[in-house]
């Protein structure tokens, strides 16, 4: 039997989704880490802080609780309003979801998938609990996006991350 699978395209495809899930992946641990830095120099003294991050802050805490911890200082004032915009919340959410959704995914190799593939956007294949089985959409140009069917543009995911990690950059500096 004929191999079905275009073998050069499949490497195009894994080298795309290697860049897009490394590349979201490795920004979303540095804004999982400037959170971590808020919180240590909010909530441990100066002598303590290594210990802080290290036994507790660093893998202890979970994104989800961090990003809540985060949330409810800022909207109590004990972190200057000022210092992030307004929509940093719902853009943790947003990264959240995504970083999550990335990180247990694996490569979708349809053979029609795979013998088409153009290097528009690449389709991965969901293997969690509560999409299971379905395909996220990422594309490589800025589109809109659909989140209920898991369509997503990386651009837009970069600058969101990016403009994650200034403002918590701006609040780590103001300290």
């Amino acid at each position: 039997m004929e191999n079905p699978y275009n073998e050069e395209k499949i490497n195009l495809i894994r080298e795309d989704s290697e860049k897009i899930r490394g590349r979201i992946l490795e920004t979303t641990i540095t804004v999982e880490f400037l959170i971590s830095k808020i919180l240590v120099e909010y909530f441990a003294e100066e002598s303590k802080k290594n210990d802080f991050f290290r036994y507790i802050v660093s893998d202890k805490i979970t994104f989800d609780t961090k990003k809540y911890i985060l949330a409810s200082l800022k909207k109590e004032g004990k972190i200057p309003a000022d210092t992030f915009y307004k929509e940093l919340i719902g853009d943790l959410e947003y990264i959240q979801i995504i970083r999550n959704l990335v990180a247990h995914t694996i490569l979708y190799l349809d053979p029609n998938y795979v013998n088409s593939y153009s290097r528009k956007k690449t389709t991965l294949n969901y293997t969690g609990t509560k999409n299971y089985g379905k395909q996220i959409i990422i594309y490589h140009e800025d589109v809109e996006e659909d989140l209920k069917n898991l369509i997503y543009s990386f651009p837009k995911i970069i600058n969101t991350i990016n403009r994650i990690i200034s403002g918590l950059e701006n609040c780590v500096a103001e300290k």
